[in-house]
């Protein structure tokens, strides 16, 4: 287990863009400042995708501190001087990592605080290392009341690890935010006026958008908000729309509308389950690298429950993509018989097994009975936090948020039907911190494969 893991991180380590590893290090750099770590400070020097702590370093000298890192004596690693960053300063020790060029050895027992490096973390401090035991040997040397903070990734972090007797447990964690948006919307920008006032038209007010609705107007949004990704949901309103989706997936994906949005959207494809050509569009999604589809079963005209629609369902399954599905009542629809709400998915699940199903606003609890989605967690259901606004204070949403199980539900807005600062503080005040990683990244990156 332990060498999967290890050849897993260091893989996604390694494949980090720079504008996402340059955002973890200003991150880090602003928590530990925030946290007034104690000189002397033993850090590493990062190498091979590790978070960037140069700039820490740098601030952390120029304060007077003392910082040291490891050091290759021939036979093992100790704890040396760092006097500059500069080239002289510095030289290259085994596998290319950096470190102090002179010798001013410290005893880590005289170490305050720690910044260690690792390929995997736990959120209580448990650690994954290199397998060389190098930093293991070091922290055992370490006073008992010395701070040992991992320093990591949010992908870094996960439920458990296995750990040996000589693992030296961390005091934290630190890591980035990472924040992903699993139903967001935007329209072409010839479209996206029109869209957005026929939506607010159709729902009387109700819906109030918090953007323009085009597309750059939404990476704009995600930017100041620290949004660092965002699924893109399209949902085809009658046959024949198929198509168009891939091919605007296909110009997301290879950079044809520019390299932000092919680096921070995630494009889902729809079908219309009436078109005879359905299942082809879904094969041609999963052939293309599409993620997965958006449905919406008031404006496609159908319901979950209707077993006619399972075995486009079932193929979905089969071809491991993702369904992101409009859950609930609808505003456009007063008084119109229930296609999507809980008791619907439920049936829905309980005939295609191994459906990776995503129920998007909180699962369609309004309009529905108190605990009617419980049913729905049985069933391997995730849920989205996409309420509407004037929802968030209600009984039921707020049961939902508080209590559905970490790994089974995820951040979303429906954007641009949301406004993103309001939507990360309202999540953020309802969840435990330490449900933070898995509700607004891990679990995306696990079910959507991110």
């Amino acid at each position: 287990m332990k060498k999967a893991l290890r050849r897993e991180m260091l893989c996604r380590r390694r494949s980090i863009d720079a504008p996402l590893a340059e955002r973890a290090a200003l991150q880090i750099r602003s928590s530990l400042l925030e946290m007034r770590i104690a000189s002397p400070v033993a850090v590493y020097l990062s190498s091979d995708g590790e978070v960037d702590l140069d700039n820490l370093i740098c601030d952390l000298l120029r304060s007077g501190a003392k910082v040291v890192s490891p050091r290759w004596n021939g036979r093992e690693y100790e704890l040396s001087e760092i006097v500059s960053l500069s080239p002289s300063g510095l030289r290259e020790g085994p596998h290319g990592i950096r470190e102090p060029a002179e010798r001013k050895i410290v005893d880590p027992e005289d170490v305050s605080t720690w910044l260690v490096p690792g390929l995997a973390f736990t959120i209580s401090g448990k650690r994954l290392g290199y397998g060389g035991g190098w930093y293991d040997r070091l922290l055992s040397r370490a006073s008992s009341g010395s701070r040992k903070i991992g320093v990591a990734h949010g992908f870094q972090i996960v439920d458990d690890l296995p750990a040996e007797p000589h693992d030296v447990s961390m005091s934290e964690v630190v890591f980035p935010e990472t924040v992903i948006d699993v139903h967001s919307h935007n329209f072409p920008l010839a479209l996206a006026q029109r869209a957005v006032d026929s939506l607010c038209r159709k729902t009387e007010g109700f819906l109030w958008p918090a953007a323009d609705g085009t597309m750059e107007n939404h990476l704009d949004h995600m930017d100041c908000a620290g949004i660092d990704m965002a699924v893109l949901c399209q949902v085809s309103t009658r046959p024949g729309q198929s198509g168009a989706f891939l091919r605007s997936a296909t110009a997301i994906m290879e950079g044809e509308l520019g390299e932000r949005a092919q680096r921070r959207l995630i494009p889902f494809g729809s079908i219309h389950p009436s078109d005879p050509e359905a299942a082809r569009h879904l094969e041609a999604f999963a052939a293309a690298g599409v993620k997965g589809v958006k449905l919406h079963p008031y404006y496609q005209s159908f319901s979950l429950a209707d077993p006619g629609v399972w075995p486009l369902f079932g193929k979905m399954a089969d071809l491991g993509l993702v369904v992101e599905c409009h859950s609930g009542d609808d505003l456009g629809y007063p008084g119109a018989p229930s296609l999507a709400g809980p008791a619907e998915i439920a049936k829905l699940l309980k005939n295609v097994p191994g459906l990776k199903f995503i129920a998007a606003h909180l699962g369609g609890c309004e309009g529905s009975l108190a605990h009617a989605t419980d049913e729905m967690l049985d069933l391997g259901c995730f849920i989205d936090t996409s309420a509407l606004h004037k929802d968030w204070h209600k009984d039921e949403q707020m049961r939902l948020l508080r209590s559905w199980p970490r790994d089974r539900i995820m951040f979303a807005t429906d954007f641009p039907w949301s406004y993103y600062p309001e939507a990360l503080r309202w999540v953020k005040s309802v969840r435990r911190r330490e449900d933070w990683n898995a509700l607004f990244s891990g679990n995306a990156r696990r079910v959507i494969g991110i």
